[in-house]
Formats: C-alpha cells, sequence, structure tokens
C-alpha cells in the first residue's frame, strides 16, 4: 500500500468521517462472494470478509489514486471531498471482487442427500439397538435394584502434540446391578469379576498381577472419585484417568438408566441378580409376619366358595388383627353373609395365609388410593380431550384411571398387587392391565398423558415420575402426585428432578396438607405437571 495520510487541518469529527470511508474501501478490497447452494435449484450468495488478507491490487491502486491526487494531505477544506472520492470508487471497486463458486450440481446434490441419509439411517439404527439392549437389560432388573453397574471400553484419541487429552467409547457392556443407594465400589468390583474382560478390576491385587503380565503401567489407583461438576463420578478404571488412555471403566447409572448407551448385555439371564438376602422366588415388598394367636384362630376358620368364616368368638382387639389380615389378602366384610368375601376362592386365600405366615398390606407396598378431590386436580392440569392415550402406572385401585376412560380417553393401566390388576381388568374401563414392576416396564413413547400417584417412600417417587417421561410422546404432557419433598430437598436426585422440570418447562402446585389424610397418611404433596417436547430432557 502506497504512503499514509497527513492531516493539516482537519478536524476530529472530519478525520472520524474520513476514516469510515476509507474503511470501506479496504474491507471491500479483502471481501470475496461465494456461490453455494445447486445449480438450477436453490441458489444463494453470500460476501466475506477475510481481514487477514491483503487488498486487492486493484483495489489499492484506487486508494493510492485518490491520495496521489490530493498529495496524501488532509485539509479541513478538502476533506469532504476526499470522503466523496473514496465514496465514488466505491463501485468500481466492487466490480472486480472475486466470486468462489462452490454450488453443487444436480448430480453431486442427489449424492450428498443420500450420503446424509445413510448416515442418519445408520445412527438411528445404531440407537435403536442400543434402546433394544437397554430395555432388554431394564425388563429383567431385579426387585430392589437401585443402579446398573456396566463396563465402558475407551481407546485414546489424545493428542500429546498438542495437549489434547480425549478418548471415545467403543463398547459399553452391562454387567451387574447395585441394591444400595449410595454408589459403592464393593458392588462395582463384585460386578467387574463377574465380566472376564474387566475382572482383573475385582481388586487391587488382581489388577497389579493384570499389569505385570501385560506389561501395563497404572498411574493412579483403582478407584477413582471425582465427583466433581466437570468430574465422571466413581469409577474403577485399569488405566488411569476417565478423560484420556485406552482400557476399562466400571461404573453405574442409577435406574433407570435414560441416557446410557448400552451396545452389550452381559447379565446372565438367572435369578442369581437378585437383592442380596432375598429370594429370587419371592415377589413385592417385605411382609408382615402374622400373629400366632391369629393363625390359630384362622387354622379353625371355615371357607365356603369365596366366603370365609371366623369360628372363634372375638374380642375387638383381636378381631381388628384377624380383620387386618383377611382385609390385606383381599377380602372385605359382609354384614349379610356373616363371613370375609373374596374376589377368589377364600379356600386358597386361607391356605397361602396359613402357609406363608405373612401378609404385605397397602401400606408396605407404597399404596395409599387418590382421594376424589386430588383426582379432579388432576384432571383439571391434564386437560384431557376425547380419544386420547393415557397411562396410569402403578393404578392401585383406578382412581384415576375410571374417571379418565369416563372421559373418552383410552386408558392403560400398570399395577404390582396381582389382585389389584385383576380388580381393574375386572372394572373393564382400562383397554389394556399389565401386573408388574412399573419400574421394570421398558418405556414406550405413545402415550399423549400419564397421570399417576406412585409410591413415595424412599424417593421412588422420582424414580417413577422419571421412568414415567419414557411413556409420554412429544407434545404430551405428564402429571403426578409427589411428596412435597421434591421442592426442597437438597440431595443430587432431587435437585437433578427440579432441574429436568425446569428444563422441560414443567411446574409443581402444592396440595392440601391433609389431602391423603383418608387414604391413611398425613405425607405433605404436591401435584408436578410436566409437558414432554421433543427436545425434553426424558428417563426413557
Amino acid at each position: 500500500m502506497s504512503g499514509k495520510w497527513r492531516n493539516v487541518s482537519a478536524g476530529p469529527r472530519q478525520v472520524k468521517d474520513l476514516q469510515k470511508a476509507m474503511g470501506a474501501l479496504h474491507s471491500e478490497g479483502k471481501a470475496h462472494d461465494e456461490l453455494y447452494g445447486v445449480i438450477g435449484g436453490k441458489e444463494s450468495r453470500t460476501t466475506l470478509y477475510n481481514f487477514l488478507d491483503p487488498m486487492r491490487p486493484e483495489v489499492v491502486a484506487l486508494d493510492a489514486a485518490i491520495k496521489e491526487r490530493y498529495g496524501y494531505e488532509v485539509t479541513k477544506d478538502n476533506v469532504r471531498q476526499i470522503i466523496a472520492d473514496y465514496a465514488a470508487v466505491l463501485p468500481e471497486a466492487r466490480t472486480s471482487r472475486p466470486t468462489e463458486d462452490t454450488r453443487r450440481t444436480p448430480e453431486e446434490e442427489a449424492e450428498r442427500v443420500a450420503a446424509s441419509a445413510a448416515r442418519d439411517a445408520e445412527y438411528q439404527a445404531k440407537r435403536d439397538a442400543e434402546s433394544a439392549v437397554l430395555n432388554a437389560v431394564m425388563a429383567k432388573a431385579p426387585r430392589g435394584a437401585k443402579a446398573l453397574i456396566y463396563a465402558e471400553y475407551r481407546v485414546d484419541n489424545s493428542d500429546i502434540q498438542t495437549d489434547y487429552f480425549n478418548s471415545r467409547t467403543a463398547r459399553t457392556v452391562a454387567i451387574g446391578w447395585r441394591f444400595s443407594s449410595r454408589e459403592d465400589f464393593r458392588a462395582l468390583r463384585a460386578a467387574a469379576a463377574g465380566f472376564p474382560e474387566t475382572a482383573h478390576m475385582a481388586s487391587e491385587e488382581t489388577l497389579a498381577a493384570w499389569q505385570q503380565a501385560e506389561g501395563w503401567r497404572i498411574r493412579d489407583d483403582l478407584e477413582h472419585r471425582d465427583n466433581h461438576s466437570m468430574g465422571a463420578g466413581n469409577y474403577l478404571s485399569d488405566h488411569g484417568w476417565a478423560g484420556s488412555g485406552t482400557g476399562w471403566l466400571v461404573k453405574s447409572c442409577a435406574i433407570p438408566c435414560g441416557y446410557l448407551q448400552l451396545t452389550e448385555d452381559a447379565i446372565p439371564d438367572t435369578p442369581a441378580a437378585t437383592a442380596p438376602g432375598a429370594s429370587p422366588t419371592v415377589r413385592g415388598p417385605r411382609g408382615k409376619a402374622i400373629s400366632g394367636d391369629v393363625l390359630d384362630i384362622l387354622s379353625r376358620a371355615t371357607a365356603d366358595g369365596n366366603a370365609l368364616r371366623i369360628a372363634d368368638r372375638l374380642d375387638r382387639a383381636t378381631y381388628v388383627a384377624v380383620n387386618e389380615v383377611l382385609t390385606a389378602a383381599g377380602g372385605k366384610w359382609n354384614r349379610s353373609a356373616q363371613a370375609h368375601l373374596f374376589p377368589s376362592d377364600a379356600a386358597t386365600v386361607l391356605a397361602g395365609l396359613l402357609a406363608d405366615g405373612t401378609i404385605v398390606r397397602p401400606q408396605d407396598e407404597g399404596y395409599f388410593p387418590t382421594p376424589a378431590v386430588i383426582v379432579a386436580d388432576i384432571l383439571l392440569a391434564a386437560d384431557l380431550v376425547a380419544g386420547m392415550e393415557v397411562l396410569e402406572p402403578s393404578a392401585g385401585d383406578g382412581a384415576i384411571a375410571g374417571v379418565v376412560a369416563a372421559q373418552g380417553c383410552t386408558v392403560d393401566c400398570i399395577e404390582f398387587n396381582d389382585k389389584r390388576a385383576d380388580a381393574l381388568r375386572a372394572a373393564g374401563y382400562a383397554r389394556s392391565v399389565t401386573t408388574a414392576d412399573f419400574l421394570t416396564v421398558p418405556c414406550r413413547a405413545v402415550y399423549d398423558r400419564v397421570l399417576m400417584n406412585p409410591p413415595f417412600a424412599g424417593k421412588a417417587d422420582i424414580a417413577h415420575v422419571m421412568h414415567a417421561l419414557g411413556f409420554v410422546k412429544p407434545g404430551g404432557l405428564l402429571v403426578a402426585v409427589m411428596a412435597a419433598g421434591v421442592t426442597f430437598r437438597e440431595d443430587f436426585a432431587t435437585a437433578d428432578f427440579r432441574e429436568v422440570v425446569d428444563e422441560c418447562g414443567g411446574y409443581i402446585a402444592p396440595l392440601p396438607d391433609d389431602a391423603f389424610k383418608g387414604s391413611g397418611t398425613g405425607v405433605r404433596t404436591v401435584l408436578v405437571t410436566i409437558p414432554v417436547a421433543a427436545d425434553c430432557t426424558q428417563a426413557a
């Protein structure tokens, strides 16, 4: 570029205007147009500026000509004319602007679209396969399991020349279960021992022996505690830090593991993976032992069809104890028949009570029927339209489902308790009734609404609602009664749940303090409403 201007007498404002005019020409000298799109189809043009490049020679010549014309001097008398000269040559400079043609031919565009569709199909097939593996694993989750333990094989992607440290996950394998609420390295090691490719991480000793045999050198210990904001959590590693290097990690994911991308399932299809101390053949919550006095009275009872009659004359306290057992077993006192009537054969029920010696009460299952006034609040929030498909998980006696069906919606129910599930089927208003622990049912995002009153104990309501989000299709809505603790507890699970509600644009509304008093509990409750959009955080 030729010499610079020398200001003789121009004022500050005049100099600023001149700099602006010069800048416009200089910017044009570093501009080029780019054509993109499809030839003969949708085309676009954009102007790009590369300020690191030198100005084009023809623009340099225009700038030099103006400077020479005025002898490189700017005065208060000629500054406006200089500015006008810069504006006058700008259109000429634009005529020489180069054009870079990046348009594709129709054939190239068809190729690109086909390649993109193939990549999308490959990605979707990969995700579908991963979802199928995850659903298959979750379907066999033993009762009492709090988390899935899985192994990740990491392949190093680091570049030490640029201080770039990273690794990619090549395999993700389900290898076991954790039954405690807290993360437990003993559970991680036990699961690692059962998978051949991570068995060397079962203990420090097995890891040391493996390293000696393989010639590997570990930088850190077997156990890693990276529970900070950008950390990988608690995990076992045979190659040090999780962020780089090649090798295996063993981690856990709280059920239902909605975002885990499993590639393999290495958990045996046997009843072995049950909670410690639990029998694999026993379903449901721990039963309450029936007292010896009550069992003695039941042993003398008589069964006739679906009626069971007590032979003994009982005092008030004893009658209450016997009635609690028979009511929990599905019986109901009928004054006319002077007997407890059951939905099925009373002799079978009686034999089961005498043989097992325990009874599961509704409160043992976290079952507290939804009061009619709360059902009304749920329906108001749900904004139902006739024809919608609605799911009620942990449906209990169908207090919600029955009213929803009456409004012209198609209702499906999931209920863990066999007797209540049978009663729901007998009622006839549900399209389907599945007898299962809701948390073991694979997610299917097909419902317009999910309306629920889940169990609350041990933050079970959070687990149930997060799992239920995986059943709501985009544009749908979840409405759930939950314990009021979700509004103020500060543990990770509760805080994460509130974040999900916020991200999805949901809200939490308080319910009356004594809302469930008539159902047998004084727990304070709230009504949680979560709309589900296509990009909303879900548990599915």
